[in-house]
């Protein structure tokens, strides 16, 4: 907690460290008390919290094609083994691509991997499709 408060004030104080840029605290203000939507959502055993995931950020943020087809993969498995898939074989795969990439790049380089499994029998798969083909 104490090093993430030290983050955001040496960000508020001096957010553009290279630059002379100051902030605007009134307007900052502003966006965080009238436009910040914090949303908690509990759920109980029986939920799927994949299928929370996807219908949620159905409208916000867009999602990569690898990220939809992680949340698809582990939406389908059983709840007792989704710890034990994560760690021993999705968390290996995408750090994997993360080795020399920024976030960005390895998500579009893991989907290109996806598609490029899609299409290896000759199949016509449209790149922006992929998680719509896996699913």
């Amino acid at each position: 907690m104490h090093e993430a408060y030290k983050f955001f004030d040496g960000k508020l104080k001096k957010p553009f460290a290279d630059e002379d840029i100051v902030l605007d605290f009134a307007k900052f203000k502003n966006i965080i008390l009238e436009r910040l939507v914090l949303v908690n959502i509990t759920s109980d055993n029986n939920d799927n919290p994949y299928l929370i995931f996807e219908s949620l950020n159905n409208k916000g943020e867009e999602l990569t094609q690898a990220d939809l087809v992680r949340n698809y993969i582990f939406m389908k498995l059983p709840t007792e083994e989704r710890d034990e898939v994560y760690n021993s074989e999705w968390l290996p795969l995408q750090e994997s691509f993360k080795l020399n990439m920024k976030q960005k790049e390895y998500a579009d380089e893991l989907t290109n991997a996806f598609w490029f499994y899609l299409r290896k029998d000759g199949e016509a798969v449209n790149e922006k499709a992929v998680y719509k083909s896996i699913k």
